[in-house]
């Protein structure tokens, strides 16, 4: 059986992951004023547009936050502010008259267009926005803003829910900061996640009541809407187009494997597509890779390190609390053990591949309790498949591509194919 030729060496010790930076917000004011849409008519807009006023803090400041620990979770991370710290805050968040605004943008909240509801808040298509002649103007660029009140913030720290905004604002500097380092050329974030296939941020704002995340849109949805469209009467995608958007797909992790990162929550609703481009979305639960005889230049500042070619320094990380729908979870993440970052996405991507083929999920849970999961994990996916599951739902699949799922799926993560071992099937080449 072919081993995972990706998968860390042995002797390698299991690591907690490592932590990331405290990531960089900058202070923005709401306001109402004239917007000068694209048809040259100037329409009034009531508290809806996001200005930045210069001032850039961390986000733990911002929010008040204690600490960045998520471990306790007696401690909801909060810090009363006294008289002094409030009064500083206040001025914090006052716009500053001397910082220049004619070269800034500034972001329109489409308050209309809810695109999705988020944990922490509401997902808005929103317009980025420059100041021309002391009036602010539509530039067509199109974007997405995630508002979240700073009070449902903290009280779902309290809960201690591991989908954090501080980890994906955190994750996603992280990765804008690596591919800044790789000599990445693109000069728009639009660009930048077009050519990584991952999201990047146009800005993360903050002020007195909200956190602000700011994205680039993807105006065509997500992979899940794509499969579920009423005018898809197949519900499932023919093997060349599971191809083409298992390739896009694999480009995106790759760029999330060379940062250094693990996303784990790869499905496909974090799946978006934008000008025929997957965009990896969603990095709230992103993990920094630990690798062994890092220095602590590299642990300091792993932005600079191309972590493509290091699996012999990579380590297993130590056993996390279960993060993701259970029936993309990987058995590791399922049962609290140690982990290859690179595996546990990998397997994720198997199972989007299964769906996209199929129209269906492969289990509800990855255990052993269920069959469907101990057969097509054990060796046993084109018996399952050609018995009983294909004649079901009308659905025919080459021999080759049940190969490849199989060697995606299996329970023992070192016979796993890695990304390059996928990229090789023989399945991916027609």
């Amino acid at each position: 059986m072919e081993r995972n030729n990706d998968y860390p060496a042995s002797q390698n010790p299991t690591c907690e992951p490592l932590q990331f930076d405290n990531p960089m917000l900058r202070c923005c004011v709401r306001i109402s004023t004239n917007v000068r849409r694209s048809d040259g008519l100037i329409h009034f807009c009531r508290d809806t547009v996001l200005v930045k006023n210069g001032l850039e803090v961390p986000y733990s400041r911002a929010g008040g936050f204690v600490s960045m620990d998520m471990d306790n979770p007696d401690n909801d991370g909060y810090q009363s502010s006294s008289s002094s710290d409030s009064s500083k805050m206040h001025n914090e968040m006052e716009p500053n008259n001397d910082f220049p605004l004619q070269n800034e943008c500034a972001y329109l909240i489409l308050e209309a267009e809810v695109l999705q509801d988020d944990i922490h808040g509401k997902v808005f298509g929103g317009l980025v926005l420059r100041r021309r002649n002391n009036i602010w103007e539509t530039t067509g660029e199109r974007c997405a803003i995630k508002e979240m009140p700073w009070d449902t913030i903290r009280r779902n720290r309290r809960r201690n829910l591991y989908e954090d905004p501080s980890k994906e604002m955190a994750a996603m500097q992280h990765f804008q900061q690596f591919y800044m380092s790789a000599g990445g050329q693109a000069n728009t974030a639009f660009a930048t996640m077009c050519e990584t296939k991952v999201i990047v941020p146009l800005d993360h704002l903050y002020d007195d009541q909200n956190l602000y995340n700011i994205t680039p849109f993807c105006a065509d949805g997500n992979l899940f809407e794509a499969l579920n469209d009423p005018q898809n009467l197949r519900r499932h995608f023919t093997e060349d187009e599971s191809r083409h958007t298992l390739k896009s797909i694999l480009d995106g992790l790759e760029w999330l494997q060379r940062a250094g990162l693990c996303h784990r929550d790869i499905r496909l609703e974090n799946i978006m597509v934008a000008q025929g481009n997957t965009v990896i979305t969603n990095m709230g639960m992103c993990l920094k890779i630990p690798y062994r005889n890092d220095t602590m230049a590299n642990v300091n500042n792993p932005a600079n390190v191309d972590h493509h070619d290091r699996r012999v320094d990579r380590c297993l990380i130590a056993g996390q609390p279960s993060a993701g729908k259970p029936y993309c979870m990987s058995p590791e993440i399922y049962e609290q053990i140690a982990f290859d970052g690179h595996a546990i996405d990998m397997w994720a991507v198997g199972v989007c591949l299964y769906v996209m083929l199929i129209g269906r999920r492969p289990w509800e849970w990855p255990t052993v309790q269920e069959d469907s999961f101990k057969q097509m994990t054990n060796g046993y996916m084109g018996v399952l498949l050609n018995e009983r599951i294909l004649p079901h739902y009308n659905v025919h699949l080459s021999t080759d591509v049940i190969d490849l799922l199989q060697r995606m799926l299996f329970n023992d993560p070192t016979v796993r194919l890695s990304l390059q071992q996928v990229r090789r099937h023989p399945w991916m080449m027609e």
